[in-house]
């Protein structure tokens, strides 16, 4: 291996200089040699050729030439790296990508959402760790990050914890917009602060509701609504967001006679006029109608009432996102998108089928979602997963593939990623791994060795888990778990340094030793809370709730 390669920049452009530190710091990481910036020859050159297409890049290169990384445009670019990046090898010495051609996305949005609340790691985590984490997402392809200012347990905006927030938040879609991101915001329609006047607040919809939503049915509470909104696009004056979603449930809403249904009819009403102040505010920023949890209880007529809402094509929407908590949502599959919208999906890849959410490690879940995106790929522009963490980051990295290629194959990704973030792990064993964690994932905190006090104060078990285990362990199996777990000890030997310690492969690693340990032993073991105090620490989740704290027995120091 070289003890030193070369690279030219043959772009005058900010990202394009970003794309070339983060290759070389992200090859020295991974043992490999150090990368010296030339103005001259050089092995390695970046450069930007817009004939290649938006976002759009090439690799070239023979043999004995230098490798040519040429994006379309400087995003093109730095996804062009990325390519590269995930395709070197890194085990058994370094060794430049040989992949060559050109690659185009197939779907224009690639965005991620960031759900920053409960403690998790968003909310938690030291700032450089997040950012840190955001050009990952970027050298994956990610085009757009998406956050939202949660309200309801703020008395305003200028709670000083409101205020911590909103810079956070700030400085994360600063991170985003250093690697090419646009910059994107949740909204929920009629969300309020706890301080709500009684009088002006929201009929209790049953699908997520905090108690302090506004309802819009009365000229004070809809100017409160229309304030809220104004305020917080304030504090983001100077950022340059690119898209707003107008957000339904799980929070927000108003189930009262004026405003019901809700998605059709008092969302319609006030979406129309909070998306005009959006763009009073940020002329040209997209306009994203979220139909989350539309009709998700029964007919409600929300699907059907949009559509016709919606004829002709409203102008103040540019997509109109959805997805469920189970499968995609057959309306718009089966009848058409409302206005002939291009359709965004919003796919959540962190809480399906575990609790505590990544509480004992991660959850990859490539069958699940191949299948889902399979059923709706050839309606969608793309979307944006919907992450609690990071446990769910291979997850993460099959939806970039989704995204990128349009297809519902998952080997590449999964080759990919056993190479790049694995450190040369076989591909074949990790993708073992991965079926059999996900053909024993489910929900495992109801042992009865949940901690004493662990909802005390914060959230109530969900109704109906009390006897999860009972319930769930008909389709675990023992000899399952066993298997996983002795195949991630092979892996793990062969790994070289940097990856064994780092922490995607020790939380797949820790997953794979949960569930065996928990399902040979039937409780908790010295075993099981040593993991989970690991767990604990990468996620900076000693202050989690208990969605998203794992179950630790004792106190977990920082």
């Amino acid at each position: 291996m070289a003890e030193q390669l070369t690279i030219a920049v043959r772009a005058e452009d900010a990202l394009a200089e970003k794309a070339a530190e983060l290759l070389g710091q992200r090859i020295a990481e991974r043992g490999g040699p150090e990368v010296t910036r030339v103005s001259g020859k050089a092995d390695i050159v970046l450069d930007i050729r817009p004939e290649i297409g938006v976002e759009a890049f090439c690799l070239a290169g023979g043999p004995g030439e230098a490798v040519t990384i040429s994006g379309g445009d400087a995003r093109g670019l730095l996804y062009g790296v990325g390519k590269f990046l995930r395709t070197c090898r890194y085990a058994g010495g370094f060794a430049l990508s040989a992949w060559r051609g050109t690659s185009v996305p197939a779907k224009p949005v690639r965005g991620m959402y960031f759900a920053t609340h409960f403690h998790n790691f968003y909310h938690d985590a030291p700032l450089d760790e997040v950012e840190r984490y955001v050009e990952d997402l970027a050298l994956w392809g990610y085009n757009y990050l998406a956050v939202w200012f949660d309200m309801h347990h703020y008395s305003g905006i200028d709670d000083p914890a409101a205020v911590a927030m909103l810079e956070r938040l700030r400085a994360v879609l600063r991170a985003a917009q250093d690697v090419g991101m646009r910059l994107s915001l949740l909204k929920l329609v009629n969300e309020g602060y706890y301080t709500t006047p009684a009088a002006l607040r929201a009929t209790d919809t049953k699908l997520g509701f905090y108690g302090v939503e506004v309802c819009p049915g009365t000229p004070e509470g809809e100017a409160l609504i229309l304030q809220n909104h104004r305020e917080r696009l304030e504090a983001f004056a100077d950022m340059g967001i690119d898209a707003v979603w107008l957000w339904p449930y799980d929070q927000g809403g108003c189930a009262c006679e004026h405003c019901r249904p809700w998605g059709a009819n008092g969302m319609v009403r006030l979406g129309e006029k909070v998306a005009r102040l959006i763009r009073s505010c940020f002329p040209g920023t997209e306009i994203i109608y979220s139909t989350w949890l539309f009709d998700y209880q029964g007919d409600r007529g929300e699907w059907r009432g949009l559509a016709e809402a919606f004829s002709p094509r409203p102008d103040w929407v540019d997509y109109l996102m959805a997805d469920s908590h189970t499968t995609f949502p057959e309306f718009p599959l089966r009848a058409g998108v409302p206005g002939g919208l291009p359709m965004l999906n919003f796919p959540e890849i962190s809480m399906w089928g575990m609790y505590p959410w990544g509480g004992f490690g991660a959850n990859p879940l490539a069958g699940r979602f191949r299948g889902i995106w399979a059923s709706m790929k050839d309606h969608s522009a793309g979307g944006f997963p919907y992450s609690e963490g990071i446990f769910e980051d291979l997850n993460k990295a099959l939806y970039a593939g989704f995204y990128w290629t349009g297809e519902a194959e998952v080997e590449e990704t999964i080759r990919e990623y056993a190479g790049y973030e694995l450190g040369g792990a076989d591909p074949g064993a990790v993708a073992r791994v991965l079926e059999l964690l996900e053909a024993n994932h489910a929900p495992v905190f109801a042992l009865g060795w949940r901690p004493e006090g662990w909802f005390e104060g914060e959230v109530a078990p969900l109704a109906g888990y009390e006897n999860a285990w009972q319930v769930k362990q008909s389709h675990r199996d023992a000899a399952r778990a066993a298997d996983a777990l002795a195949l991630c000890r092979q892996i793990d030997l062969a790994l070289p340094g940097w990856a064994r310690a780092g922490w995607r492969w020790r939380l797949m690693y820790l997953r794979a030793l949960l569930d065996a340990e928990l399902l040979a032993h039937g409780d908790a073991t010295p075993a099981c809370e040593e993991a989970l105090q690991e767990i604990t620490r990468i996620y900076h989740a000693q202050q989690g709730e208990a969605s998203v704290r794992p179950p630790v027995r004792e106190k977990v120091e920082a």
